[in-house]
Parts: C-alpha cells; sequence; structure tokens
C-alpha cells in the first residue's frame, strides 16, 4: 500500500482508498467503455486522414487514372519547374539532371526523372503542399520514358 495525495484537499491518503477519509473526494474510475471508445475514435481519426492524404499504394488514383499513361510528356514551365525544383531538393532527391512532367489534375505530377537520359525515375507529387513519392513498380512498369 502506498500513499498518495488527494487531487481535492492534498492530504496524504492510501492509494488502494475509494474515497478520501479527509474530504469525501471519489475518484471517477475509467471503466473499459471509455478505452473502447478511444480506440474507435483513434481508428475513426485515421481513416479520416487517409482520404485527406492518399498513401501511394496500387489503389492509389493516379495509376487508375488513364492521363496517367496517355498524356505525352512535356518539360514543365518555368513555374513548375522552380516548385518541382525546391520540392525535390526540400526532400533530398539527388540525380535529376533532367526531367518531364505530366499534370494529371490541377498541382498533382507525374516526373520522369533522369541523370543521363537513359535510366529514368518516376515520381509522383504535389508541390502545393510539399508531397512527392517514388512511383510505385506497377506505376513505373507501365510509364514509357519521355524519349
Amino acid at each position: 500500500m502506498a500513499l498518495t495525495h488527494c487531487p481535492e484537499c492534498s492530504k496524504e491518503i492510501s492509494s488502494n482508498a475509494k474515497s478520501c477519509p479527509h474530504c469525501g473526494y471519489q475518484p471517477k474510475s475509467t471503466g473499459c467503455f471509455t478505452y473502447i471508445f478511444y480506440i474507435i475514435l483513434a481508428f475513426f481519426a485515421l481513416y479520416i486522414l487517409s482520404l485527406i492524404f492518399p498513401s501511394n499504394s496500387s489503389g492509389s488514383t493516379v495509376i487508375n487514372d488513364s492521363r496517367t499513361f496517355e498524356q505525352s510528356w512535356r518539360s514543365p514551365s518555368n513555374d513548375e519547374l522552380v516548385s518541382i525544383s525546391r520540392l525535390m531538393v526540400q526532400k533530398n532527391i539527388k540525380g535529376c539532371g533532367e526531367y518531364h512532367i505530366k499534370e494529371i489534375e490541377n498541382g498533382e505530377f507525374v516526373i520522369a526523372c533522369s541523370a543521363n537520359g537513359e535510366n529514368w525515375v518516376y515520381y509522383v507529387a504535389w508541390p502545393n503542399i510539399g508531397e512527392i513519392y517514388l512511383a510505385s513498380l506497377e506505376m513505373e512498369r507501365k510509364l514509357k520514358p519521355p524519349y
């Protein structure tokens, strides 16, 4: 049995006491329903976050969007070049001496990056929110190099 302090009157009481013998304070017990509620709340929050920030998995809309594979590659405009380059530097992506892009939706890009013009690495980027991901193997197999 350890001694603790009552949160109400600050006098010493037994840690096993159901109430404070000095002031009558009774701590509220936390039942299992409270813990279950918090677990359900955590799963709900994760679900909402997954809708807001989709992962780069095989179920990604970029992989299923026909524009990703049907559009032609193009050189980025000056503004796109600055924002994409800044993002790549920020995320420590190296070896992109040359790159071409496809804009799938407003602010969502597929990027083909090469150091030598022969070996290409593909990324999916959202410069407006500061996110860039390496393309999945499935997407990489479907994409054709810019030239």
